[in-house]
C-alpha cells in the first residue's frame, strides 16, 4: 500500500508538475494535491497524512478567515505568507491569528508532529529558516529555476525517514 502525502502548492498542476514524475516513478507514494490553504485544510481534516509539503506563498482559497488575512496583506502572497501562517496555526495555535476550530485527532495540539512537515518555497533560507526551526520544521528546500525533478521526492523521503510506516514517529 502506498503512503499518502499532501502537497499544498498552488502551482502543482502547472509549472511545477515536473516534480511529480519522480513521485509516480518511485511507486512508494500516493500524492494528494491541494491548491490553496482552504483546500489543504479540507484535505488535512479528511485524512491523516504521513507527510505534508507546502509552499509559503499560498492563495487563501474559499475561507473567510484566510481571505481576510490575505486581504490585510494587500493581496500579496509574499507578504501574506499564508503557508507559514498555516504552519503556525497547526503547530503553535496560541501564536496564531487563525482559529482552526475542532481538529481531527492527529492534528490536535498535543498530537501533531512538526517532523511530518516540509516546506518547498521561493523564500531564501535567510527569510524563513529561523521561523521554521522555531516550529520544529527541518525539511525545507528553496524553489529556484534550478530546482531538480527529484526535489519533492527527496523531501518526502526525508520526512518519511523520521517516521515509521504509517507516519508514526520513531
Amino acid at each position: 500500500m502506498k503512503t499518502k502525502f499532501l502537497w499544498i502548492e498552488d502551482n502543482a498542476n502547472t509549472n511545477l508538475s515536473y516534480l511529480m514524475m519522480p513521485i509516480y516513478n518511485s511507486g512508494k507514494y500516493d500524492p494528494i494535491i491541494a491548491l490553496s490553504v482552504a483546500d489543504g485544510l479540507h484535505r488535512l481534516w479528511q485524512t491523516e497524512f504521513a507527510a505534508v509539503v507546502l509552499d509559503i506563498r499560498l492563495p487563501p482559497g474559499n475561507d473567510p478567515q484566510w481571505t481576510k488575512l490575505y486581504n490585510l496583506s494587500g493581496h500579496n502572497r509574499g507578504a501574506a505568507q499564508l503557508g507559514l501562517a498555516l504552519l503556525i496555526a497547526l503547530l503553535r495555535p496560541q501564536e496564531s491569528e487563525i482559529d482552526l476550530g475542532n481538529r481531527p485527532a492527529w492534528l490536535k495540539p498535543d498530537k501533531i508532529k512538526p517532523e511530518r512537515f516540509g516546506v518547498l518555497s521561493v523564500e531564501s533560507e535567510f527569510e524563513v529558516t529561523n521561523k521554521l526551526e522555531e516550529l520544529g520544521i527541518t525539511v525545507r528546500h528553496e524553489k529556484t529555476a534550478h530546482t531538480t525533478p527529484g526535489t519533492l521526492l527527496d523531501m518526502v523521503n526525508q520526512i518519511m525517514q523520521k517516521t515509521k510506516p504509517g507516519g508514526v514517529l520513531r
